[in-house]
């Protein structure tokens, strides 16, 4: 198998397992909302917690076989995450169900989550 073929399938790994972390994340706050009162913030928080750690983890696993440019290929994992969370929600909803500039804010977090995740690896 070729470099290319090999980074290739290093990222879609890399997106699998930040995947099942986020839904570890919200089946763990979907618990916590149902056995307790959290409140709208603290689910927002976690939210926010499970994109960011969740790129965070693909930019690792995807920077972590590369030889050289490792925050690109984190970066790469971080933008992917997000296209695929942004696609799943669209199509879920046939609609925006956030504000722009909140997508916006969840782009950047995801693609420098990733990032971070790369240059770490």
């Amino acid at each position: 198998m070729n470099y290319t073929a090999h980074r290739i399938l290093s990222i879609l790994r890399a997106i699998l397992i930040s995947y099942v972390f986020t839904g570890i994340v919200l089946l763990l706050l979907a618990f916590l909302l149902m056995k307790t009162d959290v409140s709208y913030n603290f689910l927002r928080g976690g939210m926010i917690f499970s994109y960011l750690f969740s790129s965070l983890v693909a930019g690792f696993a995807a920077g972590h076989g590369a030889r050289s440019r490792r925050f690109l290929w984190g970066m790469a994992a971080g933008f992917l995450y997000f296209a695929i969370l942004f696609l799943v929600s669209f199509l879920m909803n046939n609609m925006l169900i956030t504000a722009p500039g909140t997508m916006a804010m969840i782009f950047v977090m995801c693609t420098l989550g990733g990032m971070f995740g790369g240059m770490f690896s």
